[in-house]
């Protein structure tokens, strides 16, 4: 199978991870849309009326620079063209939270081995990354 064909099979939206993580936010009583258009980088979830904008990031393609997460990183074959890919990835992701960031939005980013490790514990996860953004206490971004 070709590069371009397996990767016309990757699932962009509505991932498992996503599904449960709506509903989660959905058990709070808070209305969302996924896959926001109206904002650089389309977020998975946002919340408008907290203005509040939330990336579900896969380690992978987003290449997760933490120094516990073991599913970012760079393929042996074809090395550079990978590392190159990645950090493109990584710039055009900051770009957009830059911009998300300067209209007012609160940016949230869940990363796929954070909430991996939490599966039995999500909803607890889920809170704890959107609580105090979503009280009206905070202007705080979380980035990691």
């Amino acid at each position: 199978m070709k590069k371009k064909e397996l990767n016309k099979r990757l699932k962009v939206k509505g991932t498992k991870i996503e599904v449960e993580i709506r509903k989660v936010i959905r058990s709070f009583q808070m209305k969302y849309y996924c896959n926001y258009s109206k904002l650089e980088g389309k977020p998975d979830i946002v919340i408008p009326k907290k203005k509040v904008a939330i990336f579900v990031n896969g380690c992978f393609w987003h290449h997760h620079l933490s120094s516990y997460c073991k599913i970012a990183r760079i393929p042996r074959k074809n090395h550079e063209y990978w590392e190159t890919k990645f950090t493109n990835n990584r710039k055009r992701d900051f770009r957009n939270y830059t911009k998300i960031t300067k209209k007012g939005w609160k940016v949230v980013i869940m990363w796929e081995c954070e909430i991996n490790s939490r599966k039995n514990t999500l909803g607890l996860y889920v809170m704890d990354k959107l609580y105090h953004l979503i009280s009206d206490e905070s202007d705080k971004n979380v980035y990691d």
